[in-house]
């Protein structure tokens, strides 16, 4: 009874201990999604505490944004993020951050995508974790390949708290063939489909 329980223990280890950059991109969305419970919990750094106006626009009016554990020294330091680092965007219809649009995630995984620093996108519907695009999305790569550290936008704070004023212009950073927060109104091949 003993050595059955034994091996029972070290299946189930060993089922964790999956090569993610081994599994498909639907299995990989999937288990992501998983991953996410308690996300809300996670760190969020002093210039994105709380729901933040969206100054790039891409995912829409306002954000909120978290990193996990693992991100730590990457937001926090500078250092090239680890494997297995999470950061999570909610995505807002509204400038409150009261209509809650998308879920976007990038998972650092090692060997998955070397020529984009081994970053997973996915963009979940909140309500269902469905994905409306989700891997090598050539609109996230386009956007973020900007940033000036390892793949990530978030960590320089934004140029005012407040939107620009009516009579000024924010920045259009949408890739072509985007219409929607965070491409999740694509109408082309630039978001996955």
């Amino acid at each position: 009874m003993l050595r059955r329980g034994m091996l029972l223990a070290f299946t189930a280890s060993a089922a964790a201990c999956v090569n993610e950059a081994e599994l498909t991109d639907s299995e990989l969305t999937e288990r992501i999604w998983e991953q996410l419970d308690g996300y809300q919990d996670w760190n969020q750094t002093p210039d994105w505490t709380g729901v933040q106006y969206s100054w790039r626009g891409a995912h829409g009016p306002a954000v909120q944004i978290w990193y996990d554990g693992r991100a730590r020294s990457g937001v926090e330091q500078g250092k090239d993020y680890a494997n297995g680092s999470m950061l999570v965007k909610e995505a807002y219809n509204d400038p409150e951050g009261t209509q809650l649009a998308s879920v976007t995630v990038l998972k650092k995984i090692d060997g998955y995508d070397p020529e984009h620093n081994d970053w997973f996108f996915a963009v979940y519907d909140p309500a269902t974790g469905e994905s409306a695009a989700s891997g090598k999305v050539d609109f996230c790569i386009s956007c973020h390949e900007a940033a000036e550290h390892d793949y990530v936008m978030f960590t320089e704070a934004p140029p005012a708290d407040e939107p620009p004023s009516d009579d000024e212009e924010p920045e259009d950073t949408a890739a072509p063939g985007c219409d929607g927060p965070s491409c999740g109104g694509c109408d082309g091949p630039s978001c996955g489909e």
